[in-house]
């Protein structure tokens, strides 16, 4: 009888090699891998030939899709591979890791503890607030509970801080401490360097693994002697209280549980059931049995040794019986299926605890162990010329020599991603960071994606959307793909379809955008695409809502729907809903509910704010074959409130209040231009001249208003002449000026650099100014113009160097304006002091010449 047990690191190429020699050799007739034993119903599944990893195993609850856990494999994890020699050599296996039944189990009764705490800290709060007397202070500082720190003789305060650290180091981080003894930087480089480049492949690498991790194992006992302690105050906690038999046998039968997993209840009964596992194994009579588990936990899985030192790292079998009896049952049912994976959830960057600093690099250890650095640099060459960047052949030579020394000089027994980075930098990119940042996410990572076969279990939406993908052949790839799709096609638009729906659903797998060209016309429509892996748990989640993409999206509209509070957001719902063809009921529900809530709602800018969806549906809803023209009551009811009430609700308005109405006039004249007719244009035009006109409303407001009549052309030059020389007068408080010529040159500084008229008066006016008002108004002025762009500015300071000039037409106030400014602000300051003109000249040029 004999008992093997392999300690790997998830995702190691090199382990994977060894383990595949180790089994050949050992051909065990039982396999226990660490893994959630759900997965056995599915593990057929992993012979079959179109199951190409990366794939990840997910266990989630059908009620609770949202609290479902991935089990990633790639190619090169040692755990895929000792389950593909299992299934090859047809031998039993055994997934030996906690039941997730229990696991989730323990992570609501975690909540539930959680929850209970607040209560009591809260509790335990009011009644310090409430109770201040000297009395009660001095009764809680005599309490026994106050005087246990104070003359604790506990071996644990007697253990210096310093050696708490290095414990919890070991714990935290166990290879990080290996790689330190071994003179490493970091524990990636020296776990790749000693073990996934090892080109040695047999059992001796995991002899080496287990006793690296006994000893931090025992170490961390040593220095935490608190473990017998520990046991039983878990032990007294999970008892039923009612066998004092048993409980006075607690400390015999409490083995030696390593402090640390005490504070982790999780990791506690894991270590238990994968020693009961391996215990039923032999029970069995298998007499050749190989164990594949995190490295960690190989000490503690060797329930045969008669090493004294093992002994005391491994509880006893009663220890394990007692802690399993107490485990928590979850009333959740658990399912379990596979799904396609990615390289980049691979990577540790992405938040996975087990995850690897470079999936890509780590296939290539795995697929090309044999001169894996110059095959690397030879794939990244390949790649900077593919992305038009030069790399010669004599590039790649020296790229190869420069990694060979590099690791020769830090005594390195082979090249590894450090070496071959810097080389790669230093040769093919030169330095530059851009090219070496394309082969890391393209190289290293990668985009790489699994598939899993047809007879997969899965939820009915999940496989509708599948078969929607190949339909309509749109590739998964977590790659960003760019597509434009002409409405006028049936495919584009049942692509199109598609894509509206899943983010109705919350699967955003296409976002509206990219590169588009407005002259291609409306029936165009831009998408970026990237699949991630999450959706698959986003897309359970809305099985409830249907068993097809048709069905759940409608029952997603009428779930968004109802938790709808505003106008624009329910009108960009209809909108949504439209474009992704939803059934004629849901679409129904939603025109009602717009038709009652917009008869009675009193809010103005909610009104305005609506209109833009309902002018994109109006205009674009024949192009996408959808029947929006039951929407045009609703929109001119709306828009006949937004005429009557706008003036109203524009007057006395503060500063903040001014800026937001501008931006929805914006949104109103935007959308004229998108959708109107001329009636409703000049009703438009009519309230803007009432608002340009009236004293009550803001000057900003009527700036902006003054501005879109005169580009309209409802308003002359002579008009426009006339309307800023009022704005300017003496008799208007020069912060209404500042606000009226904020709002006037709102968004573009065109008509500034076109319009002479305005150029003048605006010099004018400016220096007119006194120069407390003038650094009273400053921040307003500087606030309009940082909205021009840097040509703009360049071009007005091109403008400000002929002020002075003669025959300038810039200087000259026409009659329409003259005539409405007071005749105090053309004269004054007429006339030019050249003296303290030079004084600002030097500190002038030195700023233009700073900025451009």
């Amino acid at each position: 009888m004999s008992l093997n047990i392999f300690g790997i690191r998830h995702h190691g190429p090199g382990c994977s090699r060894s383990l595949n020699a180790a089994l050949e050799t050992l051909q065990p007739d039982i396999l226990l891998v660490e893994a959630p034993p759900e997965g056995e119903e599915i593990i057929e599944l992993a012979a079959n030939p179109e199951m190409i990893p990366p794939v990840a195993m997910i266990v989630y609850p059908p009620d609770k899709p949202d609290a479902a856990v991935f089990y990633p494999f790639a190619s090169f994890s040692p755990e895929w591979n000792a389950i593909q020699f299992a299934l090859k050599k047809n031998i039993p296996l055994r997934f030996i890791d906690l039941p997730y039944k229990h696991r989730f189990a323990l992570d609501e009764t975690e909540t539930e503890k959680e929850i209970e705490k607040e209560k009591i800290s809260k509790q335990k709060n009011n009644d310090a607030n409430s109770t201040n007397s000297p009395d009660s202070q001095s009764q809680d500082a005599n309490s026994p509970d106050a005087n246990i720190d104070a003359n604790s003789d506990n071996d644990d305060a007697k253990i210096s801080a310093a050696d708490k650290s290095f414990a919890q180091q070991i714990i935290d981080d166990p290879l990080g401490v290996l790689s330190q003894a071994a003179g490493f930087d970091d524990n990636e480089t020296w776990w790749e360097q000693v073990i996934e480049q090892s080109k040695g492949e047999s059992i001796e690498i995991f002899n080496g693994i287990f006793e690296a991790m006994f000893a931090l194992r025992e170490r961390v006992n040593a220095e935490l002697d608190e473990n017998k302690q520990d046991v039983n105050n878990f032990c007294n906690e999970n008892s039923d209280g009612g066998n004092d038999s048993t409980d006075n046998k607690r400390n015999e039968n409490s083995g030696g549980f390593d402090a640390r997993f005490f504070r982790d209840r999780c990791e506690v009964y894991r270590e238990s059931w994968m020693r009961q596992c391996v215990r039923k194994a032999l029970s069995e009579g298998f007499r050749k049995i190989a164990v594949v588990c995190g490295a960690w936990h190989a000490p503690v899985l060797n329930v045969i040794s008669d090493s004294e030192s093992l002994t005391k790292l491994t509880p006893t079998e009663k220890a394990d019986d007692f802690l399993l009896r107490k485990l928590p049952k979850s009333k959740l049912k658990v399912s379990v299926t596979w799904t396609p994976w990615t390289f980049s959830r691979l990577a540790y960057r992405s938040g996975y605890g087990a995850g690897v600093v470079s999936p890509g690099w780590y296939e290539h250890l795995w697929t090309t162990p044999d001169r894996a650095a110059l095959r690397w640099i030879s794939l990244a060459a390949r790649l900077l010329r593919a992305e038009s960047f030069d790399a010669s052949a004599a590039n790649i030579i020296e790229a190869v020599r420069l990694a060979d020394s590099l690791a020769s000089l830090r005594n390195r027994p082979a090249v590894g991603l450090a070496e071959v980075n810097e080389s790669i930098l230093t040769t093919l990119c030169r330095g530059d960071f851009m090219p070496l940042n394309l082969i890391r996410r393209k190289l290293e990572t990668g985009y790489k994606i699994g598939s899993v076969p047809k007879e997969t279990p899965a939820v009915p939406l999940l496989r509708d959307i599948e078969a929607e993908q190949k339909r309509l052949r749109m590739k998964v790839s977590e790659e960003i793909i760019s597509i434009d799709l002409d409405l006028r096609k049936e495919s584009d638009r049942a692509k199109s379809r598609l894509l509206h729906r899943l983010n109705l659903i919350g699967v955003e797998w296409g976002k509206l955008g990219g590169e588009q060209v407005r002259s291609l016309g409306t029936f165009h429509e831009f998408w970026q695409l990237q699949w991630q892996v999450e959706f698959v748990v986003r897309i359970i989640e809305s099985n409830v809502l249907g068993n097809t993409i048709e069905s759940a999206v409608s029952g997603a509209v009428r779930g968004r729907s109802e938790t709808i509070k505003t106008l624009p957001e329910l009108t960009a719902l209809i909108e949504a809903a439209l474009k992704a063809e939803v059934s004629a009921a849901a679409i129904d529900e939603l025109l009602e509910r717009l038709r009652n809530e917009s008869a009675v709602s009193t809010d103005t800018s909610g009104l305005m704010l609506a209109i833009p969806s309902l002018s994109n549906i109006l205009q674009y809803g024949d192009v996408r074959g959808t029947k929006a023209k039951n929407l045009e009551p609703v929109y001119n009811a709306i828009f006949e409130r937004i005429l009557a009430s706008l003036v109203l609700a524009s007057s006395a308005l503060d500063d903040e209040a001014a800026a937001k109405r501008v931006v929805e006039i914006n949104v109103i004249q935007d959308s004229l231009r998108l959708y109107s007719t001329e009636t409703r244009r000049k009703d438009w035009q009519g309230v803007l001249v009432k608002m340009s006109k009236s004293d009550v409303v803001h000057g900003l407001l009527r700036g902006r208003c003054t501005r879109i009549l005169y580009e309209d052309g409802v308003m002359s030059e002579e008009d426009l002449g006339r309307s800023i020389g009022l704005a300017v007068t003496t008799t208007v408080e020069a912060i209404k000026v500042a606000q009226w010529m904020q709002g006037f040159l709102y968004g573009s500084g065109q008509l500034l650099l076109q319009y002479d008229l305005l150029w003048g008066i605006l010099n004018l006016w400016l220096s007119s100014l006194s120069e407390e008002k003038f650094k009273e108004l400053l921040p307003l002025l500087r606030r309009a113009f940082s909205e021009f762009s840097m040509p703009e500015i360049r071009m007005m300071s091109e403008k400000v160097k002929k002020l002075g000039l003669p025959n300038n037409s810039a200087t000259k106030i026409p009659n329409s304006a003259a005539m409405t400014m007071s005749t105090s602000i053309q004269k004054k300051n007429t006339q030019v002091d050249e003296k303290r003109i030079e004084l600002v000249l030097p500190i002038l040029r030195k700023i233009i010449a700073e900025k451009f």
